[in-house]
């Protein structure tokens, strides 16, 4: 017995600012010139997206594969081009070829890794001095510590310190529907020195052979998210897994060093150029919202 009744008398007698039709179409011919002008900084930081991976693709000679359809009944495969066992794992053809360069993973060419680490199972402590990263946190090349959550001090400083985040680490999200293999580069300073979870690995390539920033930008293209989908492998608690050896088979055609940085530098700059139209698309959007209200409601 607990509803709450519309009062009918109330909401009849509320008043509505409505201003004259001429007024209405001046406030909703600026409301849509702004949201318009957003849309197309929108459009805008889409096409440079799809030109930045067109380049980086052309420059790397990765190359999408026509799909071929087989009308054999019976399909044969190389076993040298066998990654993986399961007749969906080699009936589906990879659908890129590398045309340029030799393809390589972490596994084929140990030079290219470091170290990879997998996160600790945490001992939560609310208002702790000390946080954790989770799989929320990675937001594909992106580190947002709002998701973070606080850890036992005594807890965290029983880690060693070459398993806490680094400058030029790379986090991989291990485990979880919709969030497996987002891949983030730590590049701010209030990234590092913090502890990760169990769902998410911890990669640090060799920075004589691989530029990470590079490395990232394809991990989380098609190329690298094909991958993913075809190497993790479903557990019993229904959560799909990537884990450290299906990171470690994932194959980028890299070139030497100083052809990487030069793809990575127009990454970094075109990344930035996405980032800024996109700030200003949002920012546009809530203008319109605001000056839309303004109008309305500030008369």
């Amino acid at each position: 017995g607990n509803r709450l009744y519309l009062q009918e008398d109330k909401f009849l007698n509320y008043k509505i600012p409505v201003p004259s039709v001429s007024k209405q179409n001046q406030i909703i011919t600026a409301y849509n010139l702004l949201l318009n002008r957003a849309a197309n900084l929108e459009n805008e930081a889409i096409n440079l997206e799809k030109d930045l991976q067109k380049f980086v693709f052309d420059s790397l000679g990765i190359k999408k594969k026509e799909k071929s359809v087989s009308s054999s009944l019976l399909n044969t495969v190389r076993f040298q081009n066998i990654q993986q066992w399961g007749y969906d794992k080699i009936a589906i053809d990879f659908p890129y070829s590398f045309e340029k360069y030799k393809s390589h993973s972490l596994s084929s060419n140990p030079n290219w890794l470091k170290e990879i680490y997998r996160g600790k199972s945490p001992e939560y402590q609310p208002h702790g001095k000390r946080i954790i990263l989770n799989q929320k946190c990675n937001r594909t090349n992106e580190i947002d510590l709002k998701y973070a959550k606080t850890v036992n001090e005594k807890w965290f400083s029983k880690i060693p310190s070459d398993q806490l985040t680094q400058t030029g680490d790379i986090m991989i999200n291990s485990t979880g529907e919709g969030t497996l293999g987002r891949a983030s580069l730590i590049i701010s300073d209030k990234h590092v020195g913090l502890a990760f979870d169990s769902h998410m690995l911890l990669l640090r390539v060799n920075p004589n052979e691989i530029d990470s920033l590079l490395f990232v930008y394809l991990f989380n293209s098609p190329l690298g998210q094909t991958q993913v989908d075809l190497y993790k492998s479903a557990q019993a608690t229904k959560q799909t897994e990537l884990g450290i050896e299906n990171t470690k088979r994932i194959r980028f055609p890299l070139p030497n060093l100083a052809i990487q940085k030069s793809i990575s530098n127009l990454i970094k700059k075109e990344t930035l150029q996405i980032s800024k139209l996109r700030e200003e698309a949002s920012g546009l959007y809530e203008k319109a919202k605001i000056e839309f209200e303004e109008a309305i409601f500030g008369e």
